[in-house]
């Protein structure tokens, strides 16, 4: 993931009343500058709404101003206390307890971007970072193309891409996590990745989506997400079928006879 500034207040840090006020305050201008600069678009000859826009845009950079040696980006990534966003679903998948994902910038200090502050809403992230279903990400990536998370990172889309199916996008996902975990593997060990895609192209694609989900992207038989292929339970030369019920996910190492 690219983390584009964003970080999550580490849950094993200790409650800090000076963090609380301020994230309540910034977070309350920026809404409601945000809707200043929605009035100035609804009526732009307003001259009381563009006053209002400048006088709360005013209010936020003195606020923040004040805080910039504490929560301007520099300060921000030296403070074990706040988590870029990928460790932080890297080290707490699942994710168990509410939270906010905060945002900060060369330009602004930081705020809150989303809470997942219910139980669906954490239901909704858990299966992204399980690899099971895309969550759209709050922001466009730095070419202006939405962004989905999936596993623990965060995807910006080609041009290509955009009109893709939620299982389309999971598929694909799926795929390039995989060569990333193959080519890590190779990398850090040394040993050859195993025939990925040996048997890929024998398995229709609305095939493979239900398979991925079902299993979760990981191994049938030992749990491990890496170097995962599809596997025909029976083969196709013995007389398998190219269902769901006959396919697995399996690693190399179970694959192996």
């Amino acid at each position: 993931m690219d983390n584009y500034g964003d970080f999550v207040y580490s849950p094993e840090a200790p409650v800090d009343e000076v963090w609380a006020e301020y994230i309540r305050m910034v977070d309350r201008l920026i809404e409601e500058h945000r809707q200043a600069e929605e009035n100035c678009r609804q009526s732009p000859f307003s001259a009381e709404a563009a006053q209002r826009k400048r006088q709360l845009g005013g209010y936020l950079n003195d606020y923040t101003s004040l805080f910039k040696d504490k929560y301007a980006i520099k300060a921000v990534e030296r403070d074990g206390r706040f988590l870029h966003a990928s460790q932080f679903f890297a080290q707490y998948h699942p994710v168990r307890d509410t939270f906010s994902v905060l945002n900060c910038s060369l330009d602004l200090t930081l705020h809150t971007i989303r809470k997942f502050d219910t139980l669906e809403e954490l239901d909704r992230i858990n299966s992204a970072l399980a690899e099971d279903t895309p969550l759209q990400w709050w922001r466009n990536g730095p070419m202006d193309r939405p962004c989905y998370l999936f596993g623990q990172w965060v995807w910006e889309l080609k041009p290509s891409e955009v009109a893709a199916s939620n299982d389309g996008l999971a598929l694909m996902f799926s795929d390039v996590a995989e060569k990333d975990r193959q080519k890590h593997d190779r990398l850090t060990h040394d040993f050859s990745a195993g025939p990925a895609g040996a048997t890929v192209e024998a398995v229709p694609k609305n095939v493979r989506v239900a398979v991925w989900r079902r299993d979760h992207g990981k191994c049938a038989k030992c749990g491990s997400y890496k170097q995962i292929d599809f596997e025909h339970i029976v083969p196709l030369s013995e007389g398998g079928s190219n269902t769901p019920e006959n396919i697995r996910l399996i690693c190399e190492k179970c694959r192996r006879p």
